[in-house]
């Protein structure tokens, strides 16, 4: 994803650009290319993992700059949706899908400061509404539609397969017979648009349209990745419907869409309607004993610490008991956390992978772990525990220890192999 530094400054303070990307790299954003100059700053190109949806956006990256660097994100305005939500009767669809519809909506233009945004992320001027909410995916991750409001039924439309015989011709000027397991976008006249992809021609807003629809959707994302696959769609959209985006950031981005609209344009009369189920955004607190840090990740980070990262990445509810155990809430921008061993990973990424020790702690107590007496000692302990001790978790190149084991109760062999001699005197070497 590239990253305009001057589009990031409006979110977070960015320290220098060598310090930036040293950082950036250290908690799991690698560079992924040459730096792009511009007039008004450098551009970054970084390469985002699977399960980051949230960083395929300019504020995503200011959450995690600001974590790195211990700043304050500054959150972006947004306004009220209007309370009633109209439910469409469509097709019977399990993917939450809205739509705004604005009566009087008038937008001669982005500023300058905004278009240059866009061209320095590589994203074409196309017209004045389009780019606004090209804009808003970039800015904040969630994919919009916009559609000429005449061409669409919101009482009818929502997401559903594809049926036989159905075909669309898409804006990129192609026709495309569509298949029965395709995830569209559709209102009781027919298909509209390749769901969370690519829109159709027939319903393409136009430079001087003063009613619009604008759709955002929580797409199925394996539907919508197989659907841009067969026909070769590859856009700004599927690259982030094709991720786990979180399900309360359509309702956000059409209610910054609309602050940016009242901003630099107008807006008439506003409504929302919604097809398929609401939205599941519903987070689960996380529990974790500040000790397993150190026992699974391999560097010693203080309780106080730990709390004091996970609230800088976001999480709220963040409590620390008397056990040292943490418990807190992952933010609703992070679809990727959902266990303890979650939380330890983004721990340590803010704590800096450069800190943890390049050597674990020996697996045996130092006076033991290389005698006769001590290996036999240390078997007879874990000798009802499932595992394998190989050469790699030793230090000594001579000798080597290997454990089949089966539940208690059951036979369980052990065998020592020392200079190629086997040792099986031990009760460990026999049924348990």
């Amino acid at each position: 994803m590239k990253v305009p530094v001057s589009w990031l400054q409006r979110y977070v303070e960015v320290p220098p650009v060598d310090v930036l990307l040293a950082r950036l790299t250290e908690i799991g954003h690698m560079v992924d290319g040459p730096l792009e100059g511009t007039a008004e700053g450098p551009v970054v190109s970084l390469e985002i993992r699977q399960n980051r949806p949230d960083c395929l956006s300019i504020l995503g990256i200011a959450r995690e700059v600001a974590a790195a660097f211990g700043a304050t994100v500054r959150e972006v305005r947004t306004v009220q949706l209007p309370d009633e939500v109209r439910h469409s009767e469509p097709v019977a669809g399990e993917d939450p899908v809205y739509f705004l519809r604005i009566t009087g909506a008038r937008l001669d233009g982005l500023p300058a400061s905004m278009l240059g945004d866009l061209g320095h992320y590589g994203q074409q001027s196309l017209s004045p509404l389009v780019d606004l909410a090209n804009y808003v995916m970039i800015e904040l991750g969630q994919p919009l539609h916009v559609y000429a409001a005449e061409h669409i039924d919101v009482t009818s439309a929502g997401s559903r397969s594809a049926r036989s015989g159905e075909s669309l011709r898409l804006i990129d000027g192609r026709t495309v017979e569509l298949s029965e397991d395709d995830l569209i976008i559709a209102d009781k006249h027919g298909p509209l648009a390749v769901a969370g992809a690519m829109g159709g021609s027939a319903s393409a807003v136009g430079p001087d349209q003063r009613e619009i629809v604008v759709e955002a959707g929580h797409f199925r994302s394996h539907l919508v990745r197989r659907t841009a696959r067969r026909y070769g769609v590859a856009t700004e959209s599927s690259l982030r419907s094709t991720k786990l985006v979180p399900p309360a950031l359509p309702e956000i981005a059409l209610s910054r869409f609309i602050a940016l609209l009242r901003e630099h344009g107008h807006v008439g009369e506003c409504e929302v309607w919604r097809s398929g189920p609401a939205p599941d955004s519903h987070l689960e607190a996380i529990s974790l004993n500040n000790n397993d840090i150190q026992r699974i990740g391999g560097a010693k980070v203080r309780p106080e610490e730990s709390a004091e990262k996970l609230r800088s990445l976001g999480f709220t509810n963040v409590v620390l008991a008397a056990n040292e155990t943490l418990t807190a809430t992952p933010p609703w921008w992070r679809t990727d956390v959902e266990h303890p061993a979650d939380l330890i990973e983004e721990i340590l990424r803010i704590h800096g992978y450069s800190r943890i020790p390049r050597r674990l702690s020996p697996p045996w107590p130092a006076p033991h772990r290389h005698s006769r007496r001590g290996i036999r000692r240390s078997r007879c302990g874990v000798c009802s525990a499932p595992g394998a001790m190989t050469r790699s978790s030793s230090t000594r190149s001579w000798w080597t220890a290997s454990i089949v084991s089966k539940p208690l109760g059951k036979s369980c062999a052990w065998r020592t192999r020392r200079r190629g001699r086997v040792c099986s005197d031990h009760p460990c070497s026999r049924t348990c």
